[in-house]
């Protein structure tokens, strides 16, 4: 038996593009992420030449201040042409690529500015924390945006004027220095920023090459981040004396009635009975019989006396009736005690407001004074 070749499959035209295709995209990617790479690292390749002369300026105001024992008349310029940056007969003195033109200017003893320059490729303006780079000149914003602002109690609003690259983002901070700020995006021209506690505060802005603003300086009071405390209230506490009230009575006419008197007998000390009104009372030393020692009224007398039989206390030939007890305006009558209501009280720290006690808290903190809460 003869085998059967194996027909071998070659790619099709149709697939052969695709991979072609998708090589080439490929290839474009991969060249366009290099080349990015490239020019990236050569940016900042040239933007850290150009921090090594602005140091040199730095470094030439030191050494002229050291040796004329003053500083140099401000501004001037460090002009560069592809071989030095110089002053009149004095030029910086630095390594690495001199810039084909463009100036460096001593603007201050702290501040050094490079103004244009350019190595053909790339061109460098700003100071030596906030470097501006582009591949033309004319495609750099040097002018910084302008700020001004008001401060309303905790509130500082804020206009800026910026017409050139835009805004991007601004700065509130306690630290005077620039380099401190944690920059807030934002592109508005017009901000309202409410503070969160007293002191001082500086305000920057920056706009989209990094130009830095004007400094504006806010001093914002602690009364402005005062608060009204939280109030809730309870019973206050009575402080209190206690009288008898004023019995409210009637009267009644009392019952008369009448016995024979008795004897007491208490040794030789015996009294006549308190009803024996009238009458004689004898003593008895025992010589009588049938008699004790003691006293005795006369047998012939009647004992008179009166009684309340409905209840009082006997006043001669009157009966008197407590019917109940009054107090005076506004105290309280238990049983036949009166309470009269001196005062009242708080705890510590409370307000007393007629019979109520208001107490207060700062739930979002600060120092509670009176009905105020201090940050």
């Amino acid at each position: 038996m003869k085998k059967k070749k194996r027909e071998k499959k070659a790619f099709t035209l149709i697939e052969l593009l695709a991979v072609i295709v998708i090589l080439a995209i490929i290839a474009l990617i991969v060249t366009v992420s290099v080349n990015k790479l490239i020019d990236n690292a050569r940016k900042e390749t040239y933007k850290e030449s150009v921090r090594g002369i602005i140091r040199a300026g730095e470094n030439y105001v030191g050494r002229y201040a050291l040796e004329n024992r003053k500083e140099p008349d401000y501004p001037f310029n460090f002009v560069c042409d592809g071989e030095k940056c110089s002053f009149g007969n004095d030029k910086l003195e630095f390594t690495g690529e001199v810039p084909k033109s463009g100036t460096i200017v001593l603007v201050d003893h702290k501040t050094v500015e490079a103004r244009y320059l350019s190595n053909g490729r790339y061109c460098v303006s700003g100071t030596k924390f906030n470097l501006q780079i582009a591949k033309n000149c004319s495609d750099i914003d040097t002018t910084s945006p302008i700020i001004s602002g008001t401060l309303e109690g905790k509130v500082i609003h804020l206009s800026i004027v910026e017409e050139e690259s835009g805004v991007k983002g601004y700065c509130v901070t306690t630290n005077e220095e620039v380099n401190s700020c944690n920059w807030i995006d934002s592109n508005n021209k017009s901000i309202d920023y409410e503070l969160e506690s007293a002191g001082t505060y500086y305000v920057y802005v920056k706009d989209n090459k990094d130009n830095i603003s004007n400094k504006l300086e806010f001093v914002a009071d602690i009364s402005a981040f005062n608060y009204a405390a939280t109030e809730s209230s309870y019973e206050a506490n009575a402080t209190t004396t206690t009288y008898t009230g004023t019995a409210q009575t009637s009267s009644y006419a009392a019952s008369s009635y009448s016995y024979d008197c008795q004897y007491h007998a208490s040794g030789n000390n015996g009294v006549c009975d308190s009803d024996c009104i009238s009458g004689t009372c004898f003593l008895y030393n025992g010589t009588v019989p049938g008699y004790p020692n003691g006293w005795e009224c006369n047998k012939a007398t009647k004992c008179t006396g009166h009684s309340c039989p409905q209840g009082g206390t006997l006043s001669d030939t009157t009966c008197i009736v407590v019917t109940g007890y009054t107090c005076d305006a506004g105290d309280t009558l238990s049983g036949s005690t009166c309470t009269h209501v001196t005062g009242y009280t708080c705890n510590d720290g409370d307000i007393l407001d007629n019979q109520t006690c208001k107490h207060y808290e700062c739930p979002d903190g600060g120092n509670l004074n009176g009905t105020i809460c201090e940050r």
